[in-house]
């Protein structure tokens, strides 16, 4: 015969209702959200507080860095014045030394040529060509022309003659002189008159024609008196920065 098993029975429990008790854990939880809300507040207000101080660390810091920025760039302004005033010296001591040697160079050279206006026991009295010098000018073809004639003498009398002045150079191919009254408006005659005791000064403006190349300058210095003076020169071309 078969056995029969036996069905399981359920319990149940029958709770008392008690709104209090629910009540009262509705309260803690609401209890615990506060506090972990305040917990949160208190935490957020001292991050808050930590970085506001570190934002007004760094400001102030900021705000000497700037000032030192300022400071330093206030000395390097000074002391770039004050390499650009000691340039400036130095500029013009280089300057005024340059100025005084070309002075003593012109006065070295003015005393030489009044020393030369006395005759050297070496040297023959008379009339001489002290120098002929050409200055370049801003026109390619244009030349400024100066000749000193001077007097050696122990006993300087009044001299006076004519000089002749020739440029001799090339011309299409051909040979070709010129005369300074040629080449030059303030020369009127070939035949340059003198007349001094002890110097003079023979110069002008030189213009030279189109396609014209000069190699020399001939110079003859014809004397009267008693005793006529005959001086025939030869100079290279040579010109000179103005």
């Amino acid at each position: 015969m078969a056995k029969v098993k036996e069905s399981k029975k359920t319990r149940m429990v029958v709770v008392p209702y008690d709104p209090t008790r629910r009540v009262l854990f509705v309260l803690f939880v609401l209890l615990l959200l506060a506090a972990s809300f305040a917990a949160g507040f208190v935490l957020s207000n001292q991050d808050y507080f930590s970085i506001k101080q570190q934002r007004d660390d760094l400001l102030v810091e900021l705000s000497e860095a700037n000032k030192e920025n300022k400071e330093h760039q206030r000395r390097v302004a000074q002391l770039q014045m004050g390499a650009d005033v000691d340039q400036q010296a130095t500029n013009q001591v280089r300057e005024s030394m340059a100025d005084l040697r070309q002075e003593i160079t012109e006065l070295k050279s003015e005393i030489s040529f009044y020393k030369g206006l006395m005759a050297p026991k070496d040297r023959e009295a008379g009339v001489s060509i002290r120098s002929l010098d050409l200055l370049a000018t801003s026109s390619p073809r244009k030349y400024q022309f100066k000749m000193v004639l001077q007097q050696f003498a122990d006993e300087h009398r009044l001299v006076m003659g004519n000089v002749n002045v020739s440029v001799v150079g090339k011309q299409a191919g051909r040979d070709l002189t010129l005369s300074l009254s040629d080449l030059s408006e303030n020369v009127a005659s070939k035949n340059i008159k003198y007349r001094f005791k002890y110097f003079q000064n023979i110069e002008g403006d030189v213009v030279l024609p189109d396609g014209y190349e000069p190699t020399r300058i001939d110079v003859v210095v014809r004397g009267s008196g008693k005793k006529p003076v005959y001086l025939e020169k030869k100079f290279a071309w040579l010109t000179q920065e103005a």
